[in-house]
Protein backbone atom coordinates (compact mmCIF):
# COMPACT_ATOMS: atom_id res chain seq x y z
CA UNK A 1 0.00 0.00 0.00
CA UNK A 2 1.38 3.41 -0.90
CA UNK A 3 1.68 6.24 1.60
CA UNK A 4 -0.20 9.44 0.79
CA UNK A 5 0.13 12.63 2.79
CA UNK A 6 -2.97 14.57 3.75
CA UNK A 7 -1.76 17.55 1.70
CA UNK A 8 -1.14 15.43 -1.40
CA UNK A 9 -4.57 13.84 -1.07
CA UNK A 10 -6.28 17.21 -0.66
CA UNK A 11 -4.39 18.69 -3.61
CA UNK A 12 -5.32 15.78 -5.86
CA UNK A 13 -8.98 15.88 -4.81
CA UNK A 14 -9.18 19.60 -5.62
CA UNK A 15 -7.27 19.39 -8.90
CA UNK A 16 -8.90 16.19 -10.14
CA UNK A 17 -12.40 15.85 -8.62
CA UNK A 18 -14.20 12.60 -9.33
CA UNK A 19 -17.86 13.51 -8.80
CA UNK A 20 -18.00 17.26 -9.32
CA UNK A 21 -17.03 19.20 -12.38
CA UNK A 22 -16.03 22.46 -10.74
CA UNK A 23 -14.71 23.25 -7.26
CA UNK A 24 -17.33 26.03 -7.19
CA UNK A 25 -19.94 23.28 -6.84
CA UNK A 26 -18.75 22.81 -3.25
CA UNK A 27 -21.07 25.53 -2.04
CA UNK A 28 -24.27 25.13 -0.02
CA UNK A 29 -26.10 27.42 -2.43
CA UNK A 30 -25.42 24.90 -5.23
CA UNK A 31 -26.89 21.97 -3.28
CA UNK A 32 -30.57 21.33 -4.00
CA UNK A 33 -33.09 21.71 -1.21
CA UNK A 34 -34.36 18.58 0.54
CA UNK A 35 -37.61 17.19 -0.82
CA UNK A 36 -39.52 18.20 2.32
CA UNK A 37 -37.98 21.67 2.63
CA UNK A 38 -41.39 23.35 3.12
CA UNK A 39 -41.76 21.51 6.45
CA UNK A 40 -38.28 22.39 7.73
CA UNK A 41 -36.77 25.44 9.35
CA UNK A 42 -33.99 27.33 7.59
CA UNK A 43 -31.53 25.88 10.10
CA UNK A 44 -32.66 22.29 9.36
CA UNK A 45 -32.41 22.90 5.61
CA UNK A 46 -28.85 24.18 6.02
CA UNK A 47 -27.94 21.15 8.15
CA UNK A 48 -29.27 18.74 5.53
CA UNK A 49 -27.50 20.58 2.72
CA UNK A 50 -24.23 20.61 4.69
CA UNK A 51 -24.52 16.86 5.29
CA UNK A 52 -25.08 16.27 1.58
CA UNK A 53 -22.05 18.42 0.75
CA UNK A 54 -19.97 16.46 3.26
CA UNK A 55 -21.07 13.19 1.64
CA UNK A 56 -20.08 14.51 -1.81
CA UNK A 57 -16.61 15.40 -0.56
CA UNK A 58 -16.20 12.17 1.40
CA UNK A 59 -17.31 10.08 -1.56
CA UNK A 60 -14.80 11.74 -3.87
CA UNK A 61 -12.03 11.39 -1.31
CA UNK A 62 -12.62 7.70 -0.64
CA UNK A 63 -12.94 6.97 -4.36
CA UNK A 64 -9.55 8.59 -4.93
CA UNK A 65 -8.00 6.64 -2.05
CA UNK A 66 -9.31 3.38 -3.53
CA UNK A 67 -7.80 4.28 -6.92
CA UNK A 68 -4.31 5.00 -5.62
CA UNK A 69 -4.13 2.15 -3.12
CA UNK A 70 -5.13 -0.67 -5.45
Amino acid sequence: MSTVTELALFKQCVENPKHITFIDDLNLDRISNPSNFAELSVHEIQKKKALKLFHMVWSGTTKYIREICV
